[in-house]
């Protein structure tokens, strides 16, 4: 803080910044980096062979035998088996943040708010463990 004075008056001004302005974007997934390719790739030879994904020449999804049959299984009990994005269900991170700090709160839209989410509770704390042993030791 650094005072300022204007004759009788003193003033202090404040100038924090964001205790998260040293964190840097993590490098991109490698694996989920092969599905961006494929979707950039313009070529009409092109093939998907990132996250376990594979397609038929006409394009459609192939799935092993053993894999439909636990998908199957799934769809019966009402799941899916598609991959979420690196950050999570974007609809789901929306709500937890609207939750956190109400729907009407400036920061929600400002978006000065990030969300992700993780694998399970456990998974959660772990990212947020790592970002704290990463950044504010």
């Amino acid at each position: 803080m650094k005072p300022k004075s204007h004759g009788r008056v003193t003033m202090t001004v404040a100038t924090k910044a964001s205790r998260f302005d040293s964190i840097t974007m993590a490098p991109p997934d490698p694996i989920l980096g092969v599905s961006e390719a494929f979707k950039a790739d313009t070529s009409d030879l092109k093939l998907n062979l990132g996250v376990g994904a594979y397609r038929t020449e006409e394009l459609q999804p192939y799935v092993l035998k053993v894999v439909r049959k636990a998908e199957n299984l799934m769809l019966e009990r009402g799941e899916n088996k598609e991959y979420l994005p690196i950050e999570g269900l974007a609809a789901f991170n929306k709500a937890t943040a609207e939750l956190l700090f109400g729907a009407d709160n400036p920061v929600i839209h400002e978006q000065r708010v990030t969300t992700i989410q993780g694998l399970s509770g456990t998974g959660s704390l772990r990212i947020a463990a790592t970002l704290i042993e990463r950044y504010f030791p």
